[in-house]
């Protein structure tokens, strides 16, 4: 694996880019839109394909939900799963949510059943 920047560059970039105005919500707006045309890239017809996106509590959850909120916009059948709890009322979870998306939260899923049965009927799993 070729790294580009190690974590601690990347939080500092990031750092730098809201110190300069580029909030983590233009942040997390861009990277999921740049994470959803990817998929909508390889997908040519994306209406009712199945995709599962793995999300932890951090901004790399948050670029993932607002990926699957795009490609719920584009057809796709979409469901979240938290593997760690959001903050209450999490405004991503709730627009991905509002758009038919299946939220699913890793602390209800006793042995992992409703994560193996997403995954195994997935199109595209996005982590």
């Amino acid at each position: 694996m070729i790294r580009i920047v190690t974590v601690e560059q990347m939080r500092a970039l990031e750092t730098s880019a809201n110190d300069s105005g580029w909030t983590y919500a233009d942040m997390m707006d861009k990277a999921g839109a740049a994470v959803a045309q990817a998929v909508l890239d390889r997908i040519p017809s994306p209406a009712g394909k199945r995709v599962v996106i793995l999300t932890g509590s951090g901004n790399n959850g948050g670029d993932g939900l607002v990926a699957g909120r795009l490609l719920a916009e584009a057809g796709m059948q979409v469901a979240a799963y938290l593997v760690r709890e959001r903050v209450v009322d999490d405004p991503l979870v709730t627009a991905v949510s509002e758009r038919g998306a299946l939220v699913a939260r890793g602390q209800d899923d006793q042995r992992q059943r409703v994560l193996i049965n997403l995954v195994a009927a997935s199109d595209v799993l996005i982590d």
